[in-house]
């Protein structure tokens, strides 16, 4: 009554009115007193440890149907994690979970820690102590989720140890505490280090050899279907092959492509392919257009990009814009382009023609430096997005088959693409006539310009897998004696 009629409560309490206040907190039914929060702000240490002393008390309790202080804690008194996490992760280092749930929940409070150590810390800490395979599974889940490369390894060694058997249920206690199960949520921290294509393959391919195809429960038509861990098991190893499909990119293409040749059960190597090219094939669909996009199309047949594949289709598209207005263009400047022998040069002129076709729409910059002091020749770029670089060669300055292969394999691919998460980028090659009948030979196969082109577009899609995090590089080559041959035709 005195919290409903009193606007200031429970500000005005002494500390000692406030502790007694503070009993009361356990005694609401759903959640707790809509004056908590606010005494929190005013004196959290009171607080604090009043709340402390009840989840002592409620986390020691042996045999308990269900947690009432954690449980409302976790979903009434989100503001409170940040200060109690780092209790709660010494308590758990000091003592077992009575359930899964418990710990579940106790997790989720310690994962307000602001140091991100502790918990892998406490993951392998629990893991040097002698316990049942269930519990071992439990930390080997939390563990994955946080530090998934270390953590795997370790996975796999402790599985590779124990008897078929026992490795198999292990396995299967692993897998549902990650992924969670038809009746209780994983264990998870929401860091999910896991949900990358690598580790999702891994563990599919790890829990394949220790949960098999051949020994999984079929109940369709067999009476009452009551699931049990074996089931859960089988559903959630499934999953990560789900969870693996579902992430857009190369990376998937090429983990579903690796597991056609790598998964322990042969018959399923057809299937994995069919998946690879659905997710090619969605991958390769045009990005949607925003409304906004789609009404700016209309009015000036241009759009804003909003995302590096858009920028980099933009990129692409002004080059070859480019490269038709000086092969064929009505006033094309091929003759003085050709006369240019510096490099810098050449990239003065192709980077002020980007910027004159742009229409605000990007902008262009020379050799800006990265993070890795690398500096790329042309950046096209644009706020919030990822920038496309351009690497210019002149292919008159005496430029080989395997050096420029070498370029685009070490230079863009693997210095400036390097870094750039599901980035895209163009090897821009010009040609200035000055030796005729010039050949390029790419990977055995001798090229004229006609060819180089697609030759090099063939040699990148060769090696493209082995940077499974550079999404697209395009070739543009640009003729300059073109025009001069088809007036002299």
């Amino acid at each position: 009554m005195e919290a409903e009629l009193v606007a200031e409560f429970p500000t005005h309490l002494s500390d000692d009115e406030l502790r007694l206040a503070m009993r009361y907190v356990p005694w609401e039914l759903n959640g707790f007193p809509t004056w908590l929060e606010k005494a929190y702000r005013d004196r959290p240490e009171v607080v604090c440890d009043a709340m402390l002393r009840e989840l002592v008390w409620d986390l020691e309790r042996e045999d308990a149907p269900r947690s009432y202080m954690l449980h409302d804690i976790v979903y009434y008194a989100p503001w409170l994690h940040a200060d109690i996490a780092e209790w709660v992760i010494d308590w758990l280092e000091a003592n077992n979970a009575r359930d899964a749930d418990v710990l579940r929940k106790a997790i989720f409070i310690a994962n307000s820690t602001a140091d991100r150590n502790r918990l892998p810390a406490l993951a392998r800490a629990k893991l040097e102590v002698q316990s049942s395979i269930a519990e071992h599974a439990k930390w080997f889940a939390l563990w994955v989720d946080i530090e998934a490369d270390e953590a795997i390894a370790r996975l796999e060694g402790w599985l590779g140890s124990l008897p078929a058997a026992e490795a198999s249920t292990a396995a299967q206690h692993f897998i549902t505490e990650l992924l969670g199960s038809r009746r209780s949520e994983n264990l998870g921290t929401g860091f999910e280090i896991h949900r990358t294509p690598a580790h999702l393959k891994r563990l599919y391919v790890l829990m394949h050899q220790h949960i098999t195809a051949e020994t999984d429960i079929n109940r369709a038509g067999r009476g009452v279907y009551s699931p049990g861990l074996r089931d859960d098991a089988q559903v959630a190893r499934d999953g990560l092959l789900k969870a693996l499909c579902d992430i857009p990119g190369k990376e998937t293409y090429l983990a579903l492509r690796e597991l056609a040749e790598d998964h322990p059960d042969e018959s399923s190597s057809a299937w994995m392919l069919r998946l690879a090219r659905e997710r090619a094939e969605k991958d390769g669909d045009i990005e949607d257009w925003s409304d906004d996009q789609l009404r700016e199309f209309d009015a000036d047949q241009l759009m804003t990009p909003a995302r590096n594949a858009q920028l980099f289709l933009i990129a692409v598209q002004r080059l070859i814009d480019i490269k038709s207005w000086l092969e064929d263009g009505d006033d094309s400047p091929n003759k003085i382009w050709q006369r240019v022998e510096a490099e810098t040069e050449m990239r003065n002129l192709i980077t002020g023609r980007l910027n004159d076709l742009a229409n605000g729409r990007y902008s262009c910059a020379q050799e800006n430096e990265m993070p890795n002091a690398q500096r790329p020749d042309i950046w096209v770029q644009r706020p919030g997005l990822t920038s496309v670089p351009i690497e210019l060669k002149l292919l008159d300055n005496g430029w080989t088959g395997p050096d420029l292969c070498e370029r685009l394999r070490n230079q863009l691919a693997g210095d400036y693409l390097r870094d750039e998460g599901g980035g895209r980028g163009v090897m821009l090659l010009v040609w200035q006539g000055r030796v005729p009948d010039r050949r390029w030979q790419i990977e055995g196969r001798l090229v004229d310009l006609d060819g180089l082109e697609d030759a090099l577009q063939e040699y990148w899609h060769s090696i493209a897998h082995d940077w499974p995090a550079v999404e697209e590089v395009k070739i543009v080559v640009i003729d300059l004696v073109r025009r001069g041959q088809r007036s002299n035709t």
